[in-house]
């Protein structure tokens, strides 16, 4: 099933690049454990959150700086962190600083949206549809999926592209619709499990109506497929004259690198809609 994830989510790459981000999806999935082991009893739980979060950012900086080795010194018997190491070499090699520091924005996002989410359950308490939407885009780690796209298919953009209003409209919205459809699918279970933090449950109002919550989310989940397909157009007209003083060939190659990774984002919003 996890192979299935990650050539849903990358399926332009190549079968050792696949190889490479399924050891990232691991890691991923091991933190998550992680967290779990450390907030599982009773009790708050923010402090060793934050404890475990910054051995998992302190790693992950050390992997990704050059001609340094991670130090996992002090990490205790944190899984990831030996983990992480395998992924973080190829990381380093095939992605720029530049590409390697949106990656790292991503994962101070996931650590910022479960520390967010501790939080209200420290208090046990539900958050509001705001709070919730708030930290639910990090906390759901689809950013860092979604960062490692041109890592998948060996691609370079310009900054000029990459900073755009457009791309952080179409990335923003890609990383909700991922969630959003987690929410839908997975909100039997969670409910089972007696998980409430789910945007069909927040939305259903203190009536409790699921179905009317059910409904809602749907609506939004319409919306945020009008933004994405909004956003891709409009990144195509403005990397097209952002990019127009390039040289033909040179600005074809980036334009084609570009299609492909707007094709990724639709196809990983379309592919990975059943995962639990």
């Amino acid at each position: 099933m996890l192979d299935d994830y990650v050539a849903n989510c990358y399926p332009f790459a190549g079968r050792d690049t696949l190889t490479e981000l399924t050891y990232f999806v691991c890691w991923m999935f091991l933190v998550d454990d992680e967290i779990d082991r450390v907030t599982g009893d009773n009790g708050c739980h923010e402090n060793s959150l934050l404890t475990l979060w910054d051995d998992v950012l302190d790693l992950v900086r050390s992997n990704l700086s050059e001609g340094e080795d991670a130090d996992i010194n002090g990490c205790g018997e944190l899984r990831p962190m030996e983990a992480f190491s395998t992924f973080g070499k190829s990381l380093q090699r095939g992605y720029t600083k530049e590409q390697c520091s949106r990656y790292m924005t991503q994962l101070l996002a996931t650590a910022e949206g479960y520390l967010a989410e501790q939080r209200f359950r420290d208090k046990s308490e539900l958050p509001d549809y705001e709070a919730y939407c708030n930290y639910r885009s990090g906390r759901c780690c689809m950013g860092q999926v979604v960062s490692l796209i041109e890592f998948a298919n060996g691609s370079q953009l310009p900054a000029e592209i990459m900073d755009s209003p457009e791309m952080e409209k179409l990335l923003a919205n890609m990383v909700i619709l991922l969630w959003i459809n987690n929410d839908i699918v997975s909100l039997r279970k969670e409910l089972r499990d007696g998980f409430f933090e789910n945007l069909v449950v927040i939305s259903s109002g203190s009536a409790c109506d699921l179905q009317a919550g059910l409904n809602h989310v749907v609506g939004r989940l319409e919306e945020t497929i009008q933004e994405i397909d909004s956003a891709a157009s409009a990144l195509m007209g403005s990397a097209t004259e952002n990019i127009s003083h390039l040289p033909k060939d040179l600005k074809r190659v980036i334009l084609d690198h570009l299609r492909l990774f707007i094709s990724n984002c639709k196809s990983m919003c379309r592919g990975i809609v059943s995962w639990r």
